[in-house]
């Protein structure tokens, strides 16, 4: 990421805008996970969706960052949202974490990992991604 970008925050997806922007987000990406729009439903509906944004500084309002092709689409209440989110549950659980694939390798998965105090991962992980899980010390 830019080195003039704000603070990375999490945050709790309570706004349907923001939840449909990352379904659109997972369309776009073509992800597997758009098959577990039920699942995203629940959680999203049950407050275990997370997402993370970035906090706005004057370089980034000077140089009109929110068309940044980094940033989701115009999301009306969280104007940086990154286009990547986690479902915990109460357990510290990871459930699902996903992170658009113009946005990987950027320390947004582990970010949410860290964030969220996640211990425990659930289900079978994704082929491809056990380098991650080892950054993550899981």
């Amino acid at each position: 990421m830019q080195s003039d970008y704000g603070t990375v925050r999490l945050f709790c997806i309570e706004d349907g805008r923001d939840f449909f922007c990352l379904l659109d987000e997972l369309v776009d990406d073509e992800s597997g996970f758009i098959h577990n729009k039920a699942t995203l439903v629940e959680e999203y509906k049950n407050g275990n969706l997370w997402g993370l944004r970035v906090e706005e500084t004057d370089a980034m309002f000077d140089r009109r960052a929110a068309i940044d092709p980094l940033f989701c689409p115009v999301s009306l209440s969280q104007l940086y949202m990154l286009p990547c989110f986690c479902t915990v549950t109460p357990t510290s659980t990871v459930q699902v974490i996903w992170v658009h694939s113009r946005a990987r390798r950027m320390g947004l998965g582990s970010t949410l990992i860290r964030l969220l105090n996640i211990t425990n991962t659930s289900g079978p992980r994704l082929e491809g991604s056990e380098a991650f899980w080892k950054a993550c010390n899981m």
